[in-house]
């Protein structure tokens, strides 16, 4: 199977092509078509299998260059995170010259407005700057077709430990107060490398019947290596070793 058995145009493939990508992966084969007939998908696939491609290209596809809205929205929960996906889509431009706005903390705020001032058509955001611009007004997100979570693990889940739910907690009360302004017809995505069933069960609340997607990792582990988990915060790894 090829990118164009999988319905993505001429122009976006060879932006493919010409950064060294011409066969999907996994991931890939098996979310593009769902993903671009409409459907919610809840999709896990192990970190370097493709997952930013497997949302990105069926986004691209459906959104209209002439509908001058807010058509995707991407949430992320780190910046660095939303600089990577950035830099996908900005590939991905030269195929299809959609406009793409990054908005996250550390990033000048003032160039998110000017650009703001454009036609947007795709927003790639950590929560709480998404949340800054809604408040301020400057992103309206009634007309919207699509959200992703990406690492939907860290947007979406509340940890048992205190300390820890101290951390992230925040996220699911931002993502609440996110989907509050998107509209209920919008396509959801969940995208992660781990999906257990709390995550999931959070994940239906925003979802219509979605499509299961998980595609098994490669085994690399040795039968003869012990491993050991240590739950910590960044704050108390020194102290954790």
């Amino acid at each position: 199977m090829n990118f164009k058995d999988l319905g993505i145009s001429e122009s976006i493939t060879k932006v493919l092509l010409k950064n060294g990508i011409s066969t999907p992966t996994p991931i890939q084969e098996e979310s593009i078509n769902i993903i671009k007939n409409g459907c919610d998908v809840i999709a896990q696939a192990q970190t370097g299998t493709g997952k930013t491609l497997a949302f990105l290209l069926p986004l691209f596809e459906n959104i209209s260059i002439d509908n001058n809205n807010i058509q995707g929205l991407i949430l992320t929960p780190t910046r660095e995170l939303a600089i990577q996906i950035t830099e996908e889509a900005m590939k991905l431009k030269e195929g299809k010259d959609i406009n793409i706005l990054a908005a996250y903390g550390g990033k000048d705020i003032g160039a998110q407005l000017n650009k703001l001032k454009r036609n947007i058509h795709l927003v790639i955001a950590t929560p709480g700057r998404l949340i800054d611009h809604i408040m301020r007004g400057t992103i309206n997100l009634k007309n919207l077709k699509t959200v992703v979570f990406d690492e939907a693990d860290e947007m979406l889940f509340t940890w048992d430990d205190a300390e820890l739910e101290m951390l992230f907690m925040g996220f699911k009360n931002d993502i609440e107060t996110i989907m509050k302004d998107v509209p209920k017809k919008s396509q959801v995505l969940c995208f992660s490398a781990t999906m257990d069933s709390a995550v999931k069960k959070l994940a239906y609340r925003y979802m219509n019947d979605p499509s299961v997607i998980s595609i098994k990792s490669k085994e690399v582990t040795l039968d003869n290596i012990i491993q050991e988990v240590v739950e910590t915060t960044d704050r108390n790894k020194q102290d954790s070793r």
